[in-house]
């Protein structure tokens, strides 16, 4: 995946845009997308969104928060909706681009002729930017601009901020309800010492991505695609693995409660959370650990079966 700086993208046809972080791709920004489409679709223009690599806040301060979606998650979520993906990375530069200039830039030499945004978007430097100016801009420039009213969920507005507060929690539900899609890990699985294997629950090993936010350490049942296999119902640890205490980082242990996969090593694995189950514990011993992995991958199928999530 390929990203620019804002200053070297260069125009085609004329676009509608959608410009933002979009972590998450939630049922805000699908909201936001729908209403791009129906504007594209109208003025005969080429529907693009405009995102970025990293968060915003970790160029401007060091201190971003993980992501929801990393970028080519991000990129293949949108484009399944529709729109091209134009990803740019955020830079002090850009930061630095007073409002008026960066609609300026946008007209003239990326040839938009419309912008879809949320009620509380701010844009340019220091954020002075909003809809407000958006609209008054707009309507000296001849820009169609629509202005696209907040998602909600349980009588509070969906954020992307509010939901990295839910997955910090362990509230796989509430997350996947705001996003509108499952949560996604991506990895290739590592071998392990195989001594989940002997006892009869084999697991697959998968490092953690840099830069995703993660739920707290703990016991999820979760649906997993590998090997051609999609949905497989499945039991993963979260964590460092306490009772073993093989001194690895922490990681995704991933055992399957169905399908016949074969050796999994270095093959990609997509792990889809459903639920927490318990937070990670040590165990007196290697017994007790391993009866709590079947207890634990009963309670996982009771959810599963229950969840709408394959």
């Amino acid at each position: 995946m390929l990203s620019q700086d804002f200053f070297d993208l260069r125009g085609g046809p004329p676009i509608v845009a959608v410009i933002g972080m979009c972590d998450g791709v939630h049922r805000g920004h699908r909201q936001l997308i729908e209403v791009q489409m129906a504007l594209a679709r109208a003025m005969y223009a080429q529907p693009v969104v405009i995102t970025f690599t990293q968060s915003p806040r970790q160029v401007l301060t060091g201190r971003g928060p993980g992501l929801l979606t990393l970028p080519q998650d991000k990129q293949a979520l949108i484009e399944v909706l529709g729109p091209r993906v134009k990803m740019i990375d955020f830079t002090l530069a850009f930061a630095s681009l007073p409002w008026e200039e960066f609609l300026s830039q946008m007209v003239s030499r990326l040839h938009a002729v419309g912008i879809v945004c949320g009620q509380n978007h701010r844009f340019g430097a220091g954020g002075e930017g909003n809809a407000a100016c958006l609209l008054e801009w707009a309507r000296q420039h001849r820009l169609q601009v629509r202005v696209v009213p907040q998602a909600m969920h349980r009588g509070m507005p969906v954020s992307s901020s509010r939901i990295r507060l839910c997955v910090q929690r362990g509230d796989i539900p509430s997350a996947t309800d705001m996003l509108g899609h499952a949560i996604t890990w991506h990895g290739q699985v590592t071998h392990g010492r195989g001594i989940a294997g002997g006892r009869g629950v084999p697991t697959a090993n998968l490092p953690l991505e840099e830069g995703r936010l993660m739920p707290p350490n703990g016991v999820y049942a979760c649906r997993v695609d590998v090997a051609g296999q999609r949905g497989l119902a499945a039991v993963a640890n979260l964590g460092i693995g306490p009772t073993l205490k093989d001194g690895r980082c922490r990681r995704l242990e991933v055992h399957l409660l169905e399908g016949e996969p074969g050796d999994l090593s270095g093959r990609e694995m997509a792990v889809r959370p459903v639920a927490f189950l318990r937070e990670e514990q040590p165990f007196a011993s290697v017994d007790a650990l391993f009866a709590q992995v079947r207890r634990d991958s009963a309670r996982a199928c009771e959810v599963l079966r229950q969840s709408a999530i394959r």
